[in-house]
């Protein structure tokens, strides 16, 4: 069961993926443009142009774990993120490093990820929540709440995106660039990257 879970995690983090690295532009020519750029980039590497956290993932945990008990949610666990591994997403490739996994008694789950370059620079939060018969579950709620209190990212766009029937919403909140997605009834999605 745990494995057919992942799985579906995976299959909607890669198409989650690909729609958050789209790129919307207002006039056919930079969208041609953007294609033989694509084209001819040679690199499977992820945007190099990403800018990198003015943090490291140490230093995160460690804001984290001080937020934690505020929000009622466990410790991240030094000891317990994961290595990198590497990953195929639409854009290419990154290397990922699993923050937090936890699974509810309920169904529900929440992942914390930090996504890294190929160069292992700290570019994106990835959150992915699910919760039984929601889009996420209560656990899965109070962390992502927490990452967003940590950053300072107001948690009022994620409360009228959650209230709203859009299925996508990109903002710029302070430092960061934060991409929203929902599958209706199913899961929410965060990715968070410095603008």
């Amino acid at each position: 069961m745990k494995h057919i879970l992942l799985f579906f995690i995976l299959i909607i983090s890669i198409t989650t993926l690909s729609a958050c690295s789209s790129s919307t532009t207002t006039s056919k020519e930079k969208d041609s443009e953007t294609i033989e750029i694509e084209e001819n980039n040679e690199t499977d590497d992820v945007d190099n142009t990403k800018k990198n956290f003015n943090f490291t993932i140490d230093e995160f945990v460690s804001a984290y774990n001080e937020v934690d008990l505020s929000f009622e949610n466990e410790k991240i666990n030094f000891d317990e993120i994961g290595d990198y591994k590497l990953s195929d997403v639409a854009g290419g490739q990154v290397y990922t490093k699993d923050l937090l996994m936890q699974l509810d008694d309920f169904g529900g789950t929440f992942n914390l990820q930090a996504w890294h370059d190929l160069d292992k620079n700290f570019f994106r939060l990835n959150i992915f929540t699910t919760g039984s018969g929601n889009i996420s579950s209560e656990h899965g709620m109070r962390n992502t709440l927490a990452v967003l209190h940590i950053l300072g990212i107001d948690f009022k766009h994620l409360n009228d995106f959650l209230n709203n029937d859009k299925e996508s919403l990109s903002i710029i909140d302070g430092d960061y660039s934060v991409q929203l997605t929902k599958i209706p009834g199913i899961s929410l999605i965060l990715n968070i990257e410095p603008k």
